[in-house]
């Protein structure tokens, strides 16, 4: 059976450099190929390079960068995507229970089972865990630039973000409701959490036809800090300035000219409306 590794080697400090030394004890029994990648969007290409080369099992080896890299090259295809979680937040790999040690992910890769997950898409952009606008899309910007990984650094970046956020004006279309709003965020997610176990959707369910839109208003900086553990413990829509939606498609269009949003944690830029959809069990995964 064929094998395609694709390793971001920023990805987990560098460890995804001793993934090819975890896949000795498997190349006797299987076709394995190995590639690394040297620049953003580098994935995406050898991802399709695979499936035009009928390549059966596709494996992500780094963060829901590239996560989001390979997997989008592999939507409606027979293509299989596999994934060694080696991110900063791993909210892919956590929303479907799939190991993070390396090693245990490995093993799920090869002796794992084959099940279909829901995609999200805005625009031409795909998304399999979250997607969104507001504070989260300026976090993800900035921590995209910034030198240093982890769950550390980007949490003293999403403070120094909040702090500074200027809450902009949104226009939602959704299940025939029209709502203008100036909130904190505004989360599209197939999967439950953004990643480090922060669950923004704590329903949500990537196999069920549905995203979860899911908003949070603005609220002062003592009940931000005294509700983050709602985050972590899944009782963030007990909140009164949270609420969900279950959909299949909106429309999200900003007041001001360019709207930044993000999908899977990677930043983009829109001069007009977001269109979002889900796209119900078009990606194959493999899973323990």
């Amino acid at each position: 059976m064929k094998y395609t590794f694709i390793a971001n080697p920023r990805s987990g400090k560098g460890h995804s450099n001793a993934i090819e030394n975890l896949l000795n004890k498997y190349r006797d029994f299987h076709d394995i190929n190995l590639f690394y990648t040297e620049y953003q969007g580098h994935a995406a290409i050898l991802a399709n390079d695979a499936v035009k080369q009928n390549v059966q099992n596709i494996i992500a080896v780094g963060g829901d960068g590239t996560m989001n890299e390979v997997a989008g090259q592999l939507v409606s295809t027979k293509s299989v995507f596999g994934l060694i979680p080696l991110g900063s937040g791993n909210g892919f790999a956590r929303s479907l229970n799939l190991p993070l040690n390396p090693v245990k992910a490995l093993e799920t890769v090869f002796n794992g089972k084959t099940t279909s997950i829901d995609v999200g898409r805005i625009n031409e952009y795909y998304f399999f865990a979250v997607a969104g606008v507001g504070l989260d899309a300026c976090i993800g910007d900035r921590f995209q630039s910034n030198i240093s990984r982890g769950a550390l650094p980007y949490f003293y970046l999403g403070f120094k973000e909040y702090i500074n956020y200027s809450y902009p004006e949104f226009n939602i279309q959704i299940n025939s409701k029209n709502l203008k709003l100036n909130p904190m965020l505004i989360t599209i997610a197939n999967a439950n959490q953004f990643g480090n176990g922060a669950l923004i959707a704590p329903h949500a369910n990537m196999s069920d036809g549905y995203l979860d839109l899911c908003i949070l208003k603005r609220m002062s900086l003592y009940k931000s800090l005294t509700t983050v553990s709602k985050l972590f413990n899944g009782r963030i829509n007990d909140l009164e300035e949270y609420e969900s939606h279950k959909i299949t498609n909106a429309v999200i269009s900003a007041q001001a000219q360019e709207c930044l949003f993000h999908t899977d944690g990677e930043p983009h830029k829109s001069q007009g409306e977001l269109k979002i959809e889900i796209i119900p069990d078009s990606l194959n995964v493999l899973i323990r």
